[in-house]
């Protein structure tokens, strides 16, 4: 499975991504640079303003657009604030509360 990863807001998100990286390519997966590559897109949300929710949700989309045929799985706290709006985000597949972000990279193996 080709990965992709993406990440808003603060430190805690980009350690997460690091983490994630590992992770997956321990478990075999291949992690890409770039959108248009994955099989999975995991996009690590921000929702301390207003403008990083939109961005959020602008990323998302974008996505979607460039790689519709990728899986996209939203986790941050955009997508834990704003379940509803997250999940009706075209092309999302799945999303990880922040609660459940330790086990991130199993979930979207088992789910995905």
């Amino acid at each position: 499975m080709r990965i992709h990863l993406h990440t808003l807001g603060c430190r805690l998100n980009e350690a997460e991504l690091s983490r994630w990286s590992r992770e997956f390519r321990a478990a075999g997966s291949t992690v890409v640079p770039s959108v248009h590559d994955a099989d999975v897109v995991v996009l690590n949300t921000c929702n301390v303003t207003a403008d990083a929710a939109r961005t959020s949700r602008r990323l998302t989309r974008r996505f979607h657009r460039d790689n519709p045929t990728a899986r996209i799985v939203l986790t941050g706290c955009f997508s834990t604030m704003e379940t509803d709006t997250a999940s009706a985000l075209p092309g999302v597949d799945l999303l990880v509360e922040n609660n459940q972000k330790d086990r991130l990279v199993p979930i979207v193996l088992e789910q995905i």
